[in-house]
């Protein structure tokens, strides 16, 4: 890996906690993150990539990755109603 590689997951990392303003603690900071990218080729080619890191910029471990990717399908998360959802997307 070369430090270019972590330098873009830092900033990904900083953009995602940047988003979230509505955290119930203001102190909380964002430890790890996973990003799945779909991309196109001028010939219509169509795949996916995926990316990861920690709050320092490095690559998760393959099983934390795993983790997030497997909690954020088949976790049970709230609904739009359950989160008073008012109508806008982020």
């Amino acid at each position: 890996m070369n430090d270019g590689d972590s330098d873009s997951r830092g900033l990904i990392g900083m953009a995602i906690q940047g988003t979230q303003p509505d955290l119930d603690d203001a102190s909380a900071v964002l430890v790890g993150w996973t990003l799945v990218a779909e991309w196109v080729d001028t010939g219509g080619k169509r795949w996916l990539t995926k990316t990861s890191a920690d709050a320092s910029g490095d690559p998760l471990p393959t099983w934390t990755e795993a983790g997030y990717l497997h909690e954020s399908l088949n976790g049970d998360w709230p609904t739009r109603e359950e989160e008073d959802y008012d109508g806008e997307d982020s």
